[in-house]
C-alpha cells in the first residue's frame, strides 16, 4: 500500500509557520516598536533591516534631538575636566515615599522657610472628619498605601490632595485609625537625612541634597 506524502501546505510545521506569521503580522506596529527599543535603545523609526550575512543592517529615522545611536565617526572621549576627581556617584531613590512624608518636618518645625513642604493646616476629610497631618510616634508603618495609576489618580483628585485617607481606608478597611496615613518623620526618626538636608553640599566623600526634591505624590491635601 502505497501512502502520499501530505502537501508541503498540510504539514503541521507549515501550519504552525503560518499561524506565527499571521500573528505577527496583524501586529506589525506593537512588534515594530519592541523590536525597535531592543535593537536601537530609543524611538526611531525604522524603515528596513537587512543582513549581508555577517551584519545586521539598519536603515532608520532619527528623530529630532535625537543623537545618532551609531555614528559612523563616533566622537572622541570629551575632557573629563573637574569630574576626573570624582571616583563614585551615588543615587539614592526611595520608593513609595513622598517628600513631605519624609522630610517634610523641615519647613514646619526645622526652620527652613525656603523649603515647599509642610507648613500646618494640612488635612483630609473622611466620613465627616477632619484627619491632619501630625508626627509618627516611631518609623513602623506596616501598611503600604495604594499606589497604582488609578489609585493615585483619585487620591491627587485633580490636584487638590484630598482623598488620600479615603484611599487608604478603601485598601485597609480594618485598620481602627485610617488618619495614620497622615503622618510625617521627624529629625529624630530620619538623623541621616536631616543631616544632609542641613548641610546640602560637601567636597570630594561628600554628598549633595536637593531641597526641592520631587515631592511625588503629595499625601496631604492643602489648606484652600
Amino acid at each position: 500500500m502505497v501512502r502520499l506524502l501530505p502537501e508541503a501546505d498540510e504539514t503541521p510545521q507549515y501550519r504552525i509557520k503560518g499561524k506565527i506569521y499571521a500573528g505577527l503580522n496583524d501586529h506589525l506596529g506593537a512588534v515594530a516598536s519592541i523590536l525597535t527599543t531592543w535593537l536601537i535603545g530609543g524611538d526611531f523609526y525604522v524603515l528596513a533591516v537587512g543582513s549581508d550575512g555577517q551584519s545586521l543592517i539598519l536603515d532608520y529615522i532619527i528623530p529630532p534631538g535625537q543623537l545618532e545611536p551609531f555614528p559612523e565617526n563616533p566622537q572622541n572621549p570629551l575632557d573629563p575636566g573637574l569630574l576626573a576627581n570624582i571616583d563614585h556617584i551615588v543615587v539614592l531613590m526611595m520608593e513609595n515615599r513622598s517628600f513631605d512624608h519624609m522630610i517634610g518636618y523641615l519647613s514646619k518645625e526645622g526652620g527652613r522657610s525656603e523649603i515647599d513642604g509642610l507648613h500646618g493646616g494640612e488635612k483630609n476629610r473622611y466620613k465627616g472628619a477632619d484627619f491632619a497631618s501630625f508626627p509618627l510616634p516611631n518609623t513602623r508603618f506596616a501598611e503600604s498605601p495604594a499606589h497604582g495609576h488609578n489609585e493615585v489618580e483619585n487620591e491627587v483628585d485633580g490636584g487638590k490632595m484630598d482623598r488620600v485617607v479615603t484611599g487608604f481606608a478603601a485598601k485597609f478597611p480594618e485598620v481602627a485609625d485610617p488618619g495614620r496615613i497622615m503622618g510625617y518623620h521627624t529629625a529624630a526618626h530620619v538623623p541621616v537625612y536631616d543631616a544632609l538636608a542641613r548641610e546640602p553640599a560637601r567636597g570630594k566623600g561628600g554628598c549633595c541634597w536637593g531641597d526641592r526634591s520631587h515631592k511625588g505624590i503629595h499625601p496631604w491635601g492643602r489648606p484652600p
